[in-house]
């Protein structure tokens, strides 16, 4: 079987498991989702919850005496490590184990794919090459298994009506938190004003939807007049059902998100137009195969 160990946010942890069904189907054989991270790590400097089983993802929850088993390890010193401030990937590393496979980039690396079987996957593999292959079975995958209630359902239909363009802004841990701000933090105000311009120009009249984890921020900062709606119908809580909404939406403007990323990866809208910073991170990291050939970096 593939293991694959979950962190980060609902975008971070759909690129794990996009990446780990990728390999289970070529190798023919079970995925497994590893959530330890979260249901035993403690005092996190962005604190998340797992949020795939939200998803109509395939692949079952491997138990802490299982995956010892798997990986040849010991469960107390395992339990030590995830007890920890936080856990990093020397809590993996630990295990001495050749079946632990480390990210070592974060570019595409073939050797991922090329992979044998009984391997756990760290890391984050936020590369649509991993799993470009398989899009029909993770737009299945990654449907929302809740059903809308009547505030989404409404929404959902005045996206439909229009030539809707989903901008999402990434605010939160970004700004408030030291460690995330020193390699997340880029100012994308020029970015935002001239994919506003060129989505105009490219696809007419349009309206825009805008979402964020900071809702007031947004209103105090971007206002584009009577063609825009500011989404905040859902609790930070529920980001699938904004991911959802965004999902929905005929072009698109993302941040430096993996979450934004995956709303206009999902959609299904002919056509669509999506832009992205060229920027992605504080640093001067190369991230080229960051988004798809098709997506405009400005």
């Amino acid at each position: 079987m593939i293991v694959v160990g979950v962190k980060g946010g609902l975008g971070n942890q759909m690129f794990q498991y996009a990446v780990g069904r990728r390999l289970a189907l070529k190798l023919g054989t079970d995925l497994r989702l590893d959530p330890s991270f979260f249901l035993h790590a403690q005092g996190s400097a962005t604190p998340r919850p797992y949020l795939l089983g939200r998803l109509n993802v395939k692949g079952e929850v491997i138990g802490d005496r299982e995956l010892m088993a798997f990986l040849d390890a010991d469960l107390s010193r395992y339990k030590r490590a995830l007890n920890r401030t936080m856990l990093k990937l020397t809590g993996h590393r630990m295990f001495k184990s050749p079946r632990v496979f480390v990210e070592r980039g974060q570019t595409f690396d073939q050797a991922v794919l090329d992979l044998p079987d009984n391997r756990y996957l760290v890391g984050y593999y936020q590369c649509e090459r991993y799993f470009v292959g398989i899009r029909e079975i993770l737009l299945d995958d990654m449907r929302v298994r809740e059903e809308m209630d009547a505030a989404n359902r409404e929404l959902a239909g005045e996206i439909a009506d229009a030539n809707s363009v989903c901008i999402h802004f990434r605010r939160g841990d970004y700004y408030s938190n030291p460690t995330a701000r020193r390699v997340h933090a880029v100012n994308l105000d020029d970015y935002y004003r001239a994919a506003i311009t060129e989505m105009r120009e490219r696809v007419g009249r349009c309206r825009f939807f805008l979402f964020s984890d900071e809702p007031d921020w947004v209103r105090a900062n971007f206002n584009l007049g009577d063609d825009c709606v500011v989404v905040d119908i859902n609790s930070p809580n529920e980001p699938e059902q904004d991911l959802r909404l965004m999902s929905l939406c005929k072009h698109f403007i993302i941040a430096n998100s993996s979450f934004s990323w995956w709303g206009a990866w999902l959609s299904q809208s002919p056509g669509k137009v999506v832009m992205a910073p060229k920027r992605w991170f504080a640093d001067d990291r190369a991230t080229d195969d960051r988004c798809p050939a098709s997506w405009i970096r400005l």
